[in-house]
């Protein structure tokens, strides 16, 4: 595996069959908003991009302050948001996506897919 900058706790919680708690943002992007999160015990943040209106700036915000304080930062992406907006995401620090409006195996999207894949 390789090394990053921060933990994947929903990584380190599954392998030791753990169950890996979120705290949810969708209405401030206030960076401060992570360290709550943190001191009260979650592992991950889950940031809504879907639901709110807060832009990719705010969850490279997010991402940042949560990697740097050893919260993993999922991020929702909107419902059919592009190829490209997926990636963005990940590369302004989110360490997993959230796509929306998956109800069943066959509804999955390729490129979720394709991304987690291509990172191995």
């Amino acid at each position: 595996m390789a090394s990053s900058i921060a933990p994947n706790n929903l990584l380190s919680n599954a392998a030791q069959s753990r169950i890996c708690t979120a705290f949810g943002i969708k209405i401030t992007p206030d960076t401060s908003i992570v360290h709550i999160a943190k001191a009260a015990g979650y592992d991950s943040l889950f940031i809504d991009l879907e639901h709110t209106a807060m832009t990719i700036k705010d969850a490279n915000q997010l991402c940042i302050t949560a990697n740097s304080a050893g919260i993993t930062p999922f991020v929702r992406v909107p419902h059919q948001c592009g190829n490209g907006f997926v990636q963005r995401v990940l590369d302004v620090g989110a360490m997993g996506i959230i796509v929306p409006h998956i109800h069943t195996v066959g509804r999955s999207p390729s490129l979720p897919l394709t991304l987690w894949l291509e990172s191995r």
